[in-house]
């Protein structure tokens, strides 16, 4: 399986590159994903990278094979974390694992790991990550160890998002019939790419962060759980509308506007929260130069512009 040119796979995800390109973004060869520079120890700099990403000393099983030290190395690190890294075309399922599943705790797979039947023999499986799509699922019905799931909404994924002990959910094109099964509070709640027909998400439980990003349309009008939120965020969004609405009752706290095309037909000065960051890309929120014109006298004390929409007010 062929990367792309510079790096990273958009091949592999012609929805993203798609919203990509509508919003006014442009990947260059190289800026996606930089790999080590010749001469660069590969180890080194993959745990070096790893540190960036907040996995302290993962576990890279690269071209489908597995490091000689894989145990030690599991059984040292903090996480028992693994990430495979593009495996050939002819591994797609999780075998290279099979001699250290007793000590595996965390698994990110990477594009080309389709196939998910030998998850069920990880015992104590704590963080689940899949980037590309689920064609062969686990036969295992409960995760009662599972804390965090970062990957796609399908019926594969069911067990995933149902888990008990979940804490923290990335569902990319949750429907509502997903957004149902999360049985608890979570610290943090990412939504891509929802696909709801009404555009109007909700679910029974609290969640400490909350994002909503690379979507059409979102009505949170009635999506009371948003009140209880640290930090509510929106990006690449085609409209959200109903904040107004919904602030007027259960004022946010932490609100982030970022790349939204639209507010609907209402005043962003309406919106009441703690704070309002907005930034992004001033051709794709052209609203915001119109709503600067009316602005409030005491619009400071909520609002963050960034880009230097308002002279004076540098984005912090």
């Amino acid at each position: 399986m062929e990367n792309a040119e510079g790096g990273g796979r958009l091949g592999n995800d012609p929805e993203g590159a798609d919203w990509m390109e509508e919003f006014g973004f442009t990947v260059e060869p190289g800026s996606y994903f930089e790999g080590p520079e010749e001469g660069v120890d590969v180890d080194e700099w993959l745990a070096a990278y790893g540190e960036r990403l907040g996995m302290p000393n993962p576990l890279w099983v690269r071209d489908g094979v597995l490091p000689p030290d894989a145990r030690e190395h599991l059984l040292s690190n903090e996480d028992g974390r693994v990430i495979i890294d593009y495996p050939p075309d002819d591994q797609p399922g999780l075998e290279v694992l099979e001699p250290v599943f007793d000590v595996v705790r965390s698994v990110q797979a990477t594009y080309g790991v389709t196939d998910f039947s030998l998850l069920d023999r990880i015992p104590h499986l704590e963080e689940l990550c899949i980037h590309d799509k689920i064609k062969v699922a686990a036969t295992r019905h409960e995760w009662s160890e599972l804390r965090s799931y970062d990957g796609p909404w399908q019926r594969g994924a069911v067990p995933f998002v149902s888990a008990p002990r979940l804490d923290s959910l990335l569902l990319r094109g949750a429907t509502q019939e997903a957004l149902d099964l999360i049985q608890g509070p979570l610290s943090s709640l990412h939504l891509p790419r929802l696909k709801l027909a009404d555009g109007s998400p909700g679910w029974a439980h609290p969640a400490g962060y909350v994002s909503i990003h690379t979507t059409r349309r979102v009505d949170v009008s009635n999506l009371r759980q948003l009140a209880s939120a640290e930090k509510v965020a929106f990006d690449g969004i085609g409209e959200v509308t109903g904040l107004d609405t919904l602030t007027a009752d259960y004022p946010l706290q932490e609100l982030v506007l970022e790349n939204v095309r639209s507010l609907g037909a209402i005043s962003p000065w309406k919106i009441r929260a703690e704070k309002i960051y907005v930034m992004g890309r001033p051709n794709v929120m052209k609203w915001v130069n119109e709503a600067l014109l009316h602005r409030p006298d005491d619009w400071e004390e909520r609002w963050v512009f960034d880009h230097g929409w308002v002279p004076g007010n540098p984005a912090t």
